[in-house]
C-alpha cells in the first residue's frame, strides 16, 4: 500500500510540474541518466568484443616465399677420383 501511495505522490508531482512548466530539470536529469546508462552498456559491449578477439586463435604471419629457380635443381657433386699418388699412400698405410 505504501508503494501505491508513492506512485500516487509521484504522479501528483508530475502533474504539478507539468502544470507549472517545471519539467525541464527532471527531463534533463533523466537524459543524463540515460546517457550514463548507454555509455556503461557501450563499455560492456566493447569489453565483450575485445574478449572475443583475444580468444580467437592467433593468425600466423605470412611467410615470405622461398625462391626456387626454374629448371634442374643442383645435385650432389660426384665423388672425386683419387690420384695415383693418393692410391699409393693408402696402400702403404694399410
Amino acid at each position: 500500500m505504501m508503494k501505491m501511495e508513492g506512485v500516487k505522490q509521484q504522479d501528483q508531482c508530475d502533474v504539478s510540474a507539468a502544470i507549472s512548466g517545471n519539467t525541464g530539470a527532471r527531463d534533463e536529469r533523466k537524459r543524463f541518466d540515460d546517457m550514463d546508462e548507454l555509455e556503461a552498456e557501450l563499455e560492456e559491449l566493447e569489453g565483450v568484443e575485445l574478449e572475443e578477439q583475444l580468444l580467437q586463435p592467433a593468425t600466423t604471419a605470412a611467410v615470405a616465399p622461398v625462391y626456387v629457380p626454374a629448371g634442374r635443381l643442383p645435385t650432389r657433386p660426384a665423388p672425386r677420383q683419387n690420384t695415383a699418388r693418393e692410391d699409393e699412400l693408402a696402400a702403404l698405410q694399410a
